[in-house]
C-alpha cells in the first residue's frame, strides 16, 4: 500500500509538471514576436522627439530610431531624384523640425526589411502627419498589409489633392519639364495588393482609367478594372 501511494504521488507530481510546462509553451507562443508587436501597437500613442529628417517620408524619432511613415510614399531625393522629392523633403523638415515633440504609434508590423520602425505620427495639434503629406500633394498612398488601418483615409486625402491639383498633381514644371505622374515609377503590379479593392483604389487615386492604364495594372482589356483575379 505504501509503495502504491508513493507511485501515485510521483505520478501526480509528473502530471502537474507536465501541465506547467505545457502552459509555459502556450504562453511563449502567445507572446512571440507577432503577438508582442500587436500588443505594442494596441497600447496607443507614445511621445517622442524628432532628431533627424532623411526625406519626405523617413524621419528619426528619439524613442524608436529611424522611422518610415506608414501608408504614404513621397518622391525620391537620393540616387535618381524625382520631381517634388526635394519639395516633399523640405516640407517634412519644415513641419518636423529637430526637437519637435510628436506622438507616434507603431503599425501591426512594426519594422520593415531595412530595420526601420513603421509608424503613424501625429503633431501636437492632433493632425496626423502621414495624412498631411498626402493631402498637401507631397505623397501618394502606399498600402502594405497588415499596416492598412488608415488606407482609405490616405486614399481620400490623395484624391482631394489630385482634384485640387496640389503638389505633385499640379501642372507646374519641375527642372524645366512637366512633372511625371507619381505612378510613372512603375513599381507596382497585382501581386503588391491583397484584394481587388485595394488595387482598384490605388489605380483610381493615381488617375487611372480605361484610357490611362496606370502602371499597366489594367491588363490588356483596358476596361478600367484592375487586378480582377484578386479576391
Amino acid at each position: 500500500m505504501l509503495g502504491f501511494r508513493r507511485r501515485s504521488l510521483l505520478a501526480l507530481l509528473l502530471l502537474l509538471a507536465g501541465c506547467a510546462g505545457s502552459h509555459s509553451v502556450q504562453t511563449s507562443l502567445r507572446h512571440g514576436p507577432s503577438a508582442r508587436a500587436a500588443t505594442h501597437a494596441s497600447r496607443g500613442r507614445h511621445d517622442a522627439f524628432v532628431t533627424h529628417v532623411s526625406d519626405g517620408d523617413t524621419v528619426t524619432l528619439s524613442a524608436i530610431g529611424k522611422t518610415r511613415l506608414i501608408g504614404i510614399d513621397t518622391p525620391e531625393v537620393f540616387g535618381h531624384a524625382e520631381c517634388f522629392g526635394r519639395a516633399a523633403s523640405a516640407f517634412t523638415k519644415r513641419v518636423l523640425r529637430i526637437g519637435t515633440k510628436v506622438e507616434y504609434r507603431l503599425g501591426v508590423e512594426t519594422h520593415d526589411r531595412y530595420g526601420r520602425s513603421l509608424a503613424y505620427v501625429w503633431l501636437s495639434d492632433g493632425r496626423m502627419f502621414n495624412k498631411m503629406l498626402a493631402e498637401r500633394g507631397y505623397a501618394t498612398p502606399l498600402t502594405i498589409p497588415p499596416n492598412d488601418e488608415y488606407a482609405q483615409l490616405f486614399l481620400a486625402a490623395a484624391r482631394r489633392a489630385r482634384e485640387a491639383s496640389r503638389g505633385l498633381w499640379s501642372a507646374s514644371t519641375c527642372d524645366g519639364s512637366n512633372p511625371p505622374s507619381p505612378a510613372a515609377k512603375g513599381d507596382h503590379d497585382c501581386s503588391d495588393f491583397a484584394t481587388h479593392k485595394q488595387a482598384q483604389d490605388y489605380f483610381d487615386s493615381h488617375g487611372g482609367s480605361a484610357s490611362n492604364n496606370v502602371e499597366n495594372l489594367d491588363g490588356e482589356d483596358r476596361d478600367g478594372k484592375v487586378c480582377e483575379t484578386l479576391p
